[in-house]
């Protein structure tokens, strides 16, 4: 819990820091980040992209008039021997196919002798006889193959076939591998590309440019690996697809925005001002009572010395009078009760005035020790006496034969003690009793000790509230009973500080405290007695 005396910065605090908070938010609720787009001269890879283009053109021309050559050198009569000895001088071609009609197809499988598995054979459509490879459409022995007489197919899952016409009653397929080819292409190309990809990289656009078989053969700038290209261009040819992937360079712009801004720095000022006028009050308020309980405690101080010597001297003339000075012995006892309940109230404002002191070190002020309960109680009555008499109320202490030795302030417990007594001579009707018990608990080693009165008693309701400073239960001022609500409130907090416990046990009637205190484990005569 913390103390009343630094609440007020521990609230400034807590201002300031929901002030940072507001100011905080505010920032990241008005924060917007926006991708902008960098503009570049994309020139250099356009230029490089049409001379790419010219480029697989030109490539595509002469690997095609290759083929070309091979068909212009086949005859109906070439052996298969010489059809593989022209096939093998063209890169990437690994498998010839010769039909002509009513008689059986030629395959012939240019490879190497290592080959680890065999190729799938075409067929014209409505051959049954072989199942899997390409469908060479029949129609093609029938009818121009464009105007070249040759023609590319490429099917989904197949690889390239070039298929040109021999004459009116023969075909010819070939089969191309595209990894040779596309070897054969890089190879071409890598002398051609950094000549001409030397202006992308400068100008620093990010591009990549694969092959048909999907490797990088040229790259420039940051490549965006995490996110589609912004333009993806393919070259297509007879032999595969080049393609061109390009990113545009992009940038993350953040902007905040005004009245969100406003409104929260607004805020938070506002709060600085309000935590700092609001702590300014406080001390100021603070002050201000700590000045009022100063000149109180000061007060009390004052009075505390004139009060001892009042009743010292009114002891000693009481003491002076015979039995005919009757009415004045009567005065000077009313005198003597009076100057009494003075004196209880400036030892219990001066207790309230330290009570803080008290709660963070008790030890700096009590001092408990070895105490006899029933002589302590017998010394506060005794005090009492003349009021408890003028009242009628009879007291009795109900204890055990041996004497009861608990760990106490002397000083401390017999102010617990006077309150309680007190509240007794105030509340309780005339003619009553009030009972002191006390017993022990060994297994718990403490002592208590129960202050029991049949006066009008106290609420189960108001058994917690009657502890707290300054309340009372009757307020009114025709109740004709005096008293600052403080008394209970100091008695608990002694109690608590000498490792004791005060509470109040509900009753029909008649109020009854027990106050429990720490047995004492050898019965040493206390300093008081």
């Amino acid at each position: 819990m913390i103390s009343s005396k630094y609440l007020p910065f521990a609230i400034l605090t807590l201002i300031l820091c929901s002030a940072i908070t507001v100011l905080a938010l505010g920032f990241r609720f008005a924060k917007e980040e926006r991708v902008v787009k960098i503009e570049q001269d994309r020139g250099p890879l356009s230029n490089f992209t049409t001379k790419l283009l010219g480029e697989v053109e030109s490539l595509e021309r002469l690997y095609q008039n290759q083929l070309i050559n091979i068909r212009d050198r086949i005859g109906r009569h070439t052996s298969s021997i010489e059809i593989s000895s022209i096939c093998r001088k063209i890169i990437g071609v690994e498998q010839v196919t010769i039909f002509q009609e009513n008689a059986r197809p030629l395959h012939l499988d240019l490879r190497d002798a290592n080959r680890s598995e065999a190729l799938s054979l075409p067929h014209v459509s409505g051959d049954d006889s072989i199942t899997g490879g390409i469908i060479i459409d029949v129609e093609m022995f029938n009818q121009d193959l464009l105007d070249t007489n040759f023609k590319w197919l490429n099917h989904p899952g197949y690889p390239p076939y070039f298929v040109a016409k021999l004459d009116y009653k023969s075909l010819l397929v070939l089969r191309i591998n595209p990894e040779r080819v596309s070897a054969a292409a890089d190879a071409w190309l890598a002398e051609w590309i950094p000549d001409n990809f030397d202006q992308v990289k400068i100008a620093g656009i990010p591009t990549l440019l694969k092959n048909p078989l999907g490797q990088t053969i040229a790259s420039s700038g940051d490549i965006q690996d995490d996110r589609p290209p912004d333009m993806l261009l393919p070259l297509p040819s007879a032999m595969g697809e080049w393609k061109i992937s390009s990113w545009e360079l992009k940038k993350t712009v953040t902007s905040y925005r005004q009245p969100v801004l406003i409104g929260s720095a607004t805020l938070a000022i506002v709060l600085v001002f309000a935590g700092f006028f609001g702590y300014a009050q406080q001390q100021r308020a603070t002050q201000l009572a700590e000045q009022r309980v100063s000149f109180v405690n000061r007060v009390s101080h004052e009075l505390r010395t004139p009060m001892t010597n009042i009743l010292l001297n009114v002891d000693l003339l009481s003491d002076s009078l015979t039995e005919n000075d009757s009415p004045r012995s009567k005065r000077l006892g009313l005198i003597r009760e009076e100057a009494s309940r003075l004196s209880r109230l400036l030892e219990n404002v001066l207790t309230f005035s330290e009570r803080e002191k008290i709660r963070s070190n008790p030890r700096q002020k009590l001092q408990p020790i070895s105490c006899d309960i029933s002589l302590l109680i017998s010394e506060v009555t005794s005090q009492f006496t003349p009021t408890l008499t003028r009242k009628h109320i009879t007291v009795a202490l109900a204890e055990p034969d041996a004497g009861i030795f608990a760990i106490a302030d002397p000083d401390a417990f017999k102010q617990i003690i006077s309150n309680l007594v007190s509240n007794v001579e105030k509340y309780a009707a005339k003619g009553g009793k009030l009972e002191f018990r006390i017993t022990t608990s060994p297994a718990k080693q403490t002592v208590t000790v129960s202050v029991i009165d049949h006066g009008p008693g106290i609420a189960k309701s108001e058994a917690g509230r009657i502890f707290r400073p300054f309340i009372r239960l009757n307020d009114s001022t025709t109740e004709g009973v005096s008293g600052t609500g403080l008394g209970l409130a100091i008695a608990r907090d002694l109690a608590g500080n000498m490792n004791g416990k005060l509470k109040l046990i509900p009753q029909q009637r008649g109020a009854r405290f027990e106050l429990t205190l720490p047995l004492a484990t050898d019965n040493i005569i206390s300093i008081a007695s």
